[in-house]
């Protein structure tokens, strides 16, 4: 047979072009691989988690008192009889929102009754300062659910109560909770 008559499909030599197993990945080989592989994602995800949190930790949290500063500054522009709704909604949110930061009491997410229950059991409030909360989240529960009425000298003393209170409070330690202490 001559060489133009050969077909290019066919092989002369039968001889394997590589001997069995080189070329093949071994199954350690594989395994190594895939270990590697793992530590280096688990590295890169917990150098991602701990930058962030350094980025959290440099960034200082507002004090609740500050925070409650600002909103009461903001809160004044309400003061009107037309806007007396918005005004006690927004009053109130200010001091649930301070109560929560500053005592850890779950204020802003439960109502007037669960919130006095709860704060009964505080140790962080003074039986003076309950007693003048639950006058206050009262009054303002009328304005809110009842349509009443209120005249601005009553807005003004609303407003006067939950300033002097963030006063009076803004410097106080928060102590631990029996479950913080209970947990550390």
């Amino acid at each position: 047979m001559s060489d133009e008559a050969k077909s290019p499909d066919i092989i002369e030599d039968l001889r394997l072009l590589e001997p069995p197993g080189e070329g093949v990945l071994s199954p350690w080989l594989i395994a190594v691989i895939a270990v590697v592989t793992i530590a280096v994602v688990a590295l890169v995800i917990w150098l991602i988690q701990h930058k962030r949190q350094a980025q959290a930790a440099a960034v200082p949290a507002v004090p609740p008192a500050e925070l409650a500063r600002e909103r009461l500054a903001a809160v004044q522009a309400l003061m009107e009889v037309e806007t007396q709704e918005a005004f006690v909604v927004e009053l109130s949110a200010i001091l649930r929102h301070y109560l929560e930061g500053q005592f850890q009491l779950q204020a802003p997410r439960v109502s007037t009754e669960e919130f006095l229950y709860l704060a009964g059991y505080s140790e962080q409030l003074s039986d003076e300062a309950k007693r003048k909360l639950g006058d206050f989240l009262i009054e303002c529960d009328r304005v809110k659910f009842a349509l009443a009425e209120l005249k601005l000298p009553a807005m003004q003393q609303l407003y006067d109560t939950v300033d002097g209170f963030v006063e009076e409070t803004a410097n106080r330690q928060v102590e631990p909770s029996l479950e913080e202490v209970a947990t550390s």
